[in-house]
């Protein structure tokens, strides 16, 4: 994961999103998880970073607990992310979507 998302761009939410996509399909939405929280404590001062692995962790917790999803959808708008940021290009189709859809979640 560290080979995959560091040598992609570590801050990018596309990324986080594919690799959410890919543990989805394959049942290892846990290991994202512990992935997304080691992140945020091993680079704190990374406000991108820890947007993403925020928006992330709520994409995850989504399905078990709706109020901890919504948290971190929260944090991560706080902390800039914005559908306009990752508008449709042909590698990434989905994330402004995504976002919006998680964004509405918190009103």
């Amino acid at each position: 994961m560290n080979s995959f998302i560091g040598g992609q761009g570590r801050e990018s939410l596309h990324i986080y999103v594919d690799a959410y996509e890919i543990y989805k399909e394959y049942g290892k939405l846990a290991e994202l998880e512990q992935f997304c929280e080691k992140t945020m404590k091993d680079w704190p001062d990374r406000q991108r970073l820890q947007a993403s692995a925020n928006f992330t962790l709520g994409l995850i917790r989504k399905e078990k607990d709706m109020n901890k999803a919504k948290e971190h959808f929260k944090k991560a708008k706080e902390l800039g992310v914005t559908a306009e940021m990752y508008k449709v290009t042909r590698n990434h189709p989905g994330t402004e979507k995504i976002v919006v859809d998680a964004f509405k979640l918190i009103g």
